[in-house]
C-alpha cells in the first residue's frame, strides 16, 4: 500500500471506530447492538487482496479493541482472519463485487459480518471469556447481518475510495508462462 492509500484507510478506520462507539453502539435491540467494523476487512480483501485485507482487519480491530471493554486483541484477530481469508478467496477465484448485481455487495457484507460475529463469540468463549456464552446469538447474528447489509453500499464506496489506484489484486494462477 502506498502512503495515500494508508492515510485514507487510517481516516476511514478512525471514522468507523468513532461511529461504532458513539452512535451504533447505542442502537440496541434486546440489549444488543450491530457492528460495522467487520465491513472494512471484508471489502478491503475483496478490493485489494489478502494482504491489504489482513492489514485493514488488524488495524480496524486493534483500534476498536483499544476502546471496547472486550478481550484485547480478539476483534483484531477475527478481523485479520476475515480480511485475509476473504482476500485470499477473491485472489484465487478472481471474485470481485465490482460490476456485480446491486444485491451482491449487501449480501456479502451482511452474510460475512454475521459469520464474523459467530466466530468472534466462539473464539471469545474458547479463550475463556464466559460472557460470550450468555449472548443471545439468535438475535445478534441477524441484527449484525441486516445492519451490515444496509450500510454495505456506502461502505463499499468508501473502501474503493481508500484503495483508489491500488485496487489491482495479485491473482494466484496455476499457469506457468513459457511452458
Amino acid at each position: 500500500m502506498n502512503r495515500a492509500t494508508s492515510l485514507r484507510l487510517a481516516l476511514i478506520i478512525v471514522v468507523a471506530v468513532v461511529l461504532q462507539v458513539s452512535i451504533i453502539s447505542n442502537l440496541r435491540v434486546a440489549g444488543l447492538h450491530p457492528e460495522i467494523i467487520w465491513l472494512l476487512p471484508i471489502f478491503a480483501g475483496l478490493v485489494a487482496g489478502s494482504e491489504p485485507g489482513a492489514i485493514t482487519g488488524f488495524a480496524s480491530g486493534i483500534a476498536l479493541d483499544c476502546i471496547q471493554p472486550t478481550p484485547f486483541g480478539l476483534t483484531a484477530l477475527v478481523a485479520t482472519l476475515l480480511g485475509f481469508s476473504i482476500g485470499l478467496f477473491a485472489e484465487r477465484s478472481g471474485m470481485s463485487a465490482e460490476g456485480a448485481a446491486w444485491w451482491v455487495t449487501p449480501a456479502l457484507g451482511g452474510g460475512l459480518s454475521a459469520l464474523a460475529i459467530l466466530v468472534y463469540g466462539l473464539l471469545g468463549f474458547i479463550f475463556g471469556q464466559d460472557q460470550f456464552a450468555s449472548v443471545n446469538y439468535v438475535i445478534l447474528i441477524p441484527l449484525v447481518g441486516v445492519f451490515a447489509a444496509i450500510i454495505s453500499i456506502p461502505g463499499w464506496v468508501v473502501v474503493l475510495w481508500a484503495f483508489g489506484e491500488q485496487k489491482t489484486r495479485r491473482r494466484v494462477t496455476t499457469e506457468v508462462s513459457g511452458w
